[in-house]
């Protein structure tokens, strides 16, 4: 018992650690800009793979509410970044096979 408590306490705080996220550098505006402006230009000059790492690090979870909705949470990383701010913070809708617009009012 002694043993199973003992894994316990280590696996709590190991987790405790991993949620504790270094506190980034605020990102100046202008390198958020230039990063969100040029995502379609890194999009269209890469292939298939590159696109899915792309991909990777910009969402961390899509869930697909139907053909043309959908809901995207960013990656920390994108999250600093601007992207809930560029796609909205609720639902987007897909246009066309190639964008989305933010269904949240502004």
């Amino acid at each position: 018992m002694a043993a199973l408590e003992e894994a316990m306490a280590r696996l709590d705080e190991e987790e405790r650690a991993a949620r504790v996220s270094v506190p980034a550098e605020p990102i100046p505006p202008a390198e958020i800009r230039r990063y969100l402006e040029h995502l379609p230009e890194w999009w269209a000059a890469v292939g298939p793979e590159d696109r899915k790492a792309l991909a990777e690090t910009l969402f961390a979870r899509i869930r697909v509410l139907g053909m043309r909705r959908a809901i995207i949470e960013p990656t920390f990383e994108a999250a600093a970044r601007g992207l809930p701010e560029a796609f909205g913070l609720d639902e987007v809708e897909m246009v066309g096979a190639r964008g989305v617009t933010s269904t949240v009012a502004t």
